[in-house]
């Protein structure tokens, strides 16, 4: 899979998403909408340069992003 997710990784890994490659463009996050922590990781819904919404998904377990687009 072509999807990717750089993060800003201070305390602890994935703080903050600052960038997502998605089909093969890289987007840059200019908005955090929301985020969660979950049994397993972390969930963001983010904001792109472009006024595209995602929502991105961190499970621990298997070090693997998921990157959804969201209205």
């Amino acid at each position: 899979m072509d999807d990717r997710v750089d993060c800003y990784s201070g305390t602890e890994y994935a703080d903050r998403p600052e960038k997502i490659r998605r089909e093969g463009v890289w987007r840059r996050i200019t908005g955090i909408r929301a985020e969660r922590r979950l049994p397993d990781g972390k969930q963001f819904e983010v904001e792109t340069e472009g006024g595209e919404k995602f929502l991105l998904t961190y499970a621990a377990a298997q070090d693997r992003w998921t990157i959804r687009s969201i209205p």
